[in-house]
């Protein structure tokens, strides 16, 4: 609370009490949170490549703007996913219907505005993606408290611009959590990733009877470990990862956005002083107490002046140049000039 209002408070009311909540406590602690720095049009790419890496089976995407849930839900689609649009301009029954087919897993992506923020009860959420950032915290954690429901742990991820830095920082500072930094997955950071899924799928796969015959007779023809390599290079191409190999900023980039924030918040943007002209102020910096100022031996004529300065005193006041008086207040440049 700003000092004037509490001093006015305590001088109006009786015995009051000053009341202060914790933002510790504003998120869920089961959610982890994290952001990646990508440039404007890099949005679409940055999706695609964190949905390959992260995989999640029931995901919220938000968007500020209803035209970007309509033309995101149907980019998705386009690349193969289950999704649907959620937002304030579609009927009821259409919104009832979409939200119905989401909890039913018939859908595996919603892209909502704010709107599916308040109310949408969905336990079984395990990531949340920010597509652009809400205006402010209030709508993020309604956001991201769509995820780590009924004790379950979730993933809140945020895509953002350069241009939206300094909202994200407002945004961590207001929500009082830890939002993690993290550099977009390359191509080879997901088939790393999706290699150890393989083999951990293996290693606990039963072994289904009915294969028995069709392995046996793939060994009339192959070695084993033929069939193997082959049979993985099949799971493999079933996972092809889409895009260019680096998307966004890296860590020395995000790292430079962070420092330059900081220089900027404690910068007063230099010491010009768009009132004084070229010369600086002139109730400052000329001669702030009145007193005069010589120029010898000097003479500036450009015509445009007024005439020379020669010998002449100067007073922000009220001096002369070229034999007309100055005042700062309402005098005359060279006989004819108006200060103001």
């Amino acid at each position: 609370m700003p000092a004037p209002i509490k001093k006015l408070a305590e001088k109006i009311l009786k015995e009051s009490k000053h009341v202060s909540i914790a933002k510790k406590d504003i998120t869920n602690t089961n959610i982890t949170q994290s952001y990646y720095v990508v440039e404007e049009y890099e949005r679409d790419d940055a999706l695609m490549r964190l949905f390959d890496f992260k995989n999640p089976s029931k995901s919220i995407v938000f968007c500020k703007m209803k035209r970007d849930v309509d033309r995101l839900a149907t980019y998705l689609v386009s690349q193969g996913y289950s999704a649907k649009g959620l937002h304030g301009d579609m009927e009821q029954r259409q919104r009832e219907e979409v939200i119905r087919s989401f909890k039913a897993s018939s859908i595996e992506v919603l892209v909502a505005t704010d709107v599916a923020a308040r109310g949408l009860d969905v336990s079984d959420v395990t990531h949340v993606f920010n597509y652009q950032l809400p205006f402010d915290a209030e709508p993020y954690v309604h956001r991201i408290g769509r995820t780590g429901r009924a004790g379950k742990k979730g993933v809140a991820v945020s895509i953002v611009s350069p241009s939206e830095f300094r909202s994200l920082k407002k945004i961590q500072a207001d929500v009082g959590a830890k939002m993690e930094a993290k550099i977009v997955p390359s191509i080879d950071d997901v088939k790393n990733k999706n290699q150890d899924g393989f083999v951990n799928k293996i290693k606990n796969q039963k072994i289904d009877d009915t294969v028995c015959d069709l392995i046996d007779s793939l060994k009339e023809d192959f070695a084993l470990s033929t069939i193997a390599y082959k049979l993985a290079t099949i799971l493999a191409n079933q996972t092809k990862v889409k895009g260019k190999n680096s998307i966004g900023k890296s860590q020395k980039d995000i790292e430079f956005l962070l420092e330059r924030m900081k220089n900027d918040r404690g910068g007063n943007g230099g010491g010009r002083n768009r009132r004084g002209g070229r010369g600086g102020n002139y109730k400052g910096n000329r001669n702030s107490s009145g007193g005069g100022r010589s120029r010898d031996g000097g003479s500036r004529d450009g015509g445009s002046r007024g005439g020379s300065r020669d010998g002449g005193s100067r007073d922000s006041r009220g001096g002369s140049r070229g034999g007309g008086s100055r005042d700062s207040r309402g005098g005359s440049r060279g006989g004819s000039r108006n200060a103001r």
